[in-house]
């Protein structure tokens, strides 16, 4: 067939769309037309095709069809009359045309007349796809994309620019992720590499599924999809631009689509999920164009249910976000997002968290002398906040205290995170509420952020992120002190806090609860039934900035303290045992009437060579820290320079917390705490970015830079021996 064949057969089958008319070959007063239709008996529509660009065959052509207008017309038949070109008339074509009332142009605007991709793609771009949003700005979110791999079943890996050839050859793609990992900043990234360079080339339409609830069919889709775009004039055109083939779709949110009825029956969850994506699986049914389907991974129980859920089959291509970032990407994305900061270890490098970070700290939401927890306490609220905006029935406060039931559920289970099962999430949802769960409330509870599935073909959920987890144990621990709540039945727990956990509480103390409260519940609570919480309540006041704790009369039994921070502090009354404690630090403590006994500690810090302390009796000791003490510091003869040296560096790098207050850095040295001598120290830190400078609540902050753990780890290890240019420097003074 050639090249004029092919256009011609083009025209007509565009034709035939565009006028909802069958358009055919008919010999008119003599003349062959290859696209004709007739509207009535007295109606006809003429189209003649050519791929002749010059201004001879033009005007021969207008000269036939002015011929045959005149003879139909001499019959009682009325001719619209159309010359399309494969490009744009010249001014001398249409003046000819123009003169025998012939209207020619070019096929791109006798397309665009019809279904304008250019005016859809404008009114899209001034909206923000999906939660891909910049909060310092309406519509989407303009930063540049960081690209990132996306993984298929089988291992293969695609870069963005791979997905966008498989769509536009046709492919059927899902792309599925946890909360937070860059779903729809990639949808907003296809929309625009997909964008037509003119206005025949197939189009892509990106729909917001979270605003189409209710919808049962692909019109539905389109009609309320265009509407809230204001173009509801192209809306029916859409459609037909749909069967015709001419739209690529995106289809961002498969699991905020509908509320679904949740039974206790498996077999009943998945028909539920199964009506509620009738839209998308009509509108995939409508058109054989590429698309790409995304929601979260856990919102399936299995792949085979998701791809009979959504009309596809196997030939579909299952692509998952990455989980987090690489460190160079992470780098680049807070770049982007307006931070050039320092990255603390601590960060969780998900897309949503880093931004989150850089919002928060550009604002100065976060304070530095708290770090990790205080971000723990603006993220969550942040992130509760988003999901409840998807339906206002139920406030961020809500969905949170029903994840923060949720991860006391999870304490009881073998590895900490699940299963958690639907019965659980309607129990946790009812102890809030104070109801069970009506219809509305569905949906939020199978989307809970944080929570993933436990596995192909089960509707049972695990926390997928410890971040999440530990810190809502921490919320949690802090909520039960707030509100003297009973029979906690902690004894069956089999995880504590965590590192986290334990920082949320020590950040709440006198926010939530007071030390009062505290030593209260841990006297009332003696013995083994509430072990596991006292462990978590005393790990958390250690890490605390209270530096004297009185609880006389308590018997901690069982339970596990992850890191418990003894060191520089007067803790009296303290009886532990049957414990066990992940890090133990006894550095420069004074105890009274304190025993550690029974207990397994995994590693003692503050001890020097194999002595122990009497107060610390039968327990099992897996290491002691070889980053020595002020025992070892002094029997080495050290000048003051470097025992303030070495302190800081104890201080800063190898002690809980994300930084220390000046007048804490040589508490307990004595005579060693020279001011002016400490000051130059710090100097010299500060300068060689050892230290970063912070204001806290109370006076300055130095937070130390993680990427220089190795050498101060060297340096404490050397001492004396040390060829670091900082300890040369140091001892010069």
């Amino acid at each position: 067939m050639s090249k004029g064949d092919l256009f011609e057969r083009k025209v007509r089958e565009f034709s035939a769309v565009r006028f909802s008319l069958p358009f055919r070959q008919e010999h008119l007063a003599g003349i062959n037309f290859d696209c004709v239709a007739s509207r009535r008996d007295d109606y006809k529509i003429i189209i003649e095709a050519t791929v002749n660009h010059t201004l001879e065959k033009i005007r021969g052509d207008v000269a036939r069809l002015q011929i045959v207008k005149q003879k139909l017309l001499g019959e009682g038949v009325f001719a619209e009359v159309y010359i399309i070109l494969e490009k744009e008339p010249t001014t001398s074509m249409i003046e000819s045309a123009r003169a025998a009332r012939i209207e020619i142009t070019s096929f791109e605007i006798f397309y665009r007349n019809w279904y304008d991709s250019s005016s859809y793609v404008a009114a899209r771009l001034q909206r923000s796809f999906g939660s891909a949003i910049n909060e310092t700005q309406e519509g989407p979110d303009t930063r540049p994309y960081v690209p990132v791999f996306f993984d298929d079943r089988s291992g293969h890996r695609y870069k963005l620019e791979d997905l966008v050839t498989r769509i536009q050859h046709g492919a059927r793609i899902v792309m599925i992720g946890d909360f937070g990992t860059g779903k729809s900043r990639c949808i907003q990234e296809l929309f625009s590499k997909l964008i037509p360079k003119n206005a025949t080339e197939k189009s892509p339409i990106s729909i917001d599924l979270r605003t189409m609830w209710g919808t049962q069919s692909a019109e539905e889709l389109i009609y309320r999809h265009y509407s809230m775009l204001q173009l509801d004039g192209m809306k029916e055109r859409a459609v037909e631009a749909l069967h015709k083939g001419d739209l690529f779709l995106l289809l961002d949110g498969f699991d905020e689509l509908a509320i679904q009825e949740w039974g206790s029956e498996p077999d009943a969850i998945a028909k539920s999920r199964a009506r509620t994506m009738e839209p998308i699986r009509d509108i995939l049914n409508r058109t054989k164009s590429g698309a790409i389907i995304c929601g979260r991974e856990h919102y399936f129980s299995s792949d085979n249910e998701m791809l009979a859920a959504l009309g596809l089959n196997k030939t579909a291509i299952i692509v998952e976000t990455p989980p987090e970032f690489s460190m160079d990407e992470a780098k680049k994305f807070l770049h982007t997002a307006g931070y050039d900061g320092h990255i603390p270890i601590w960060l969780p490098r998900k897309p949503l968290i880093a931004e989150m970070y850089a919002n928060f700290s550009q604002k100065k939401l976060i304070d530095a002398s708290s770090g990790r927890p205080e971000f723990w306490e603006s993220f969550i609220d942040a992130l509760c906040s988003r999901d409840s905006q998807i339906r206002a029935s139920y406030d961020p406060e809500t969905i949170k205290n029903i994840l923060r039931l949720l991860s006391r559920k999870t304490r009881i289970a073998p590895d900490g995170r699940g299963p958690i099962t639907p019965t659980d999430v309607q129990q946790a949802f009812t102890s809030i509420v104070g109801q069970h769960p009506a219809q509305e409330a569905i949906s939020m509870l199978q989307r809970l952020p944080g929570l993933g599935r436990v596995a192909a073909e089960t509707d049972d959920r695990q926390f997928i992120d410890d971040f999440i987890a530990e810190g809502l144990r921490g919320f949690d621990v802090s909520s039960i002190l707030a509100t003297f709540e009973e029979n906690i039945k902690s004894s069956e727990w089999k995880h504590g806090a965590g590192n986290l956990g334990l920082e949320i509480i020590a950040n709440r103390l006198n926010k939530s609860f007071t030390i009062i409260d505290a030593v209260k519940r841990i006297q009332n609570g003696r013995g083994e039934n509430e072990g596991p919480l006292n462990c978590d309540i005393v790990g958390g006041i250690a890490l605390s900035s209270v530096s004297e704790i009185d609880i006389s009369g308590s018997e901690i039994c069982g339970g596990y303290i992850s890191t418990f921070d003894l060191s520089e502090k007067k803790i009296e009354g303290l009886h532990l045992s049957g414990c066990e404690i992940g890090y133990l630090n006894i550095f420069n403590s004074n105890t009274i009437d304190t025993i550690i006994s029974d207990s397994i500690i995994e590693t003692l810090d503050g001890v020097s060579g194999s002595e122990v302390p009497d107060w610390i009796k039968n327990c099992e000791i897996e290491k002691k820290s070889n980053l020595d003490t002020v025992a070892r510091i002094r029997k080495t003869h050290l000048k003051p320079s470097e025992i303030i040296l070495v302190t800081i560096l104890r201080k800063t790098f190898f002690q809980p917390g994300s930084g220390r207050k000046e007048e804490a850095l040589l508490r307990g040295l004595g005579e060693y705490g020279d001011a002016k001598l400490q000051g130059k120290v710090l100097r010299i830190l500060v300068s060689s970015e050892f230290l970063q400078e912070a204001n806290g609540r109370s006076g300055k902050l130095y937070i130390p830079e993680r990427s220089k753990t190795s050498r101060a780890s060297k340096m404490m290890s050397q001492l004396q021996q040390s060829n670091d240019p900082i300890w040369l420097e140091v001892s010069r003074f």
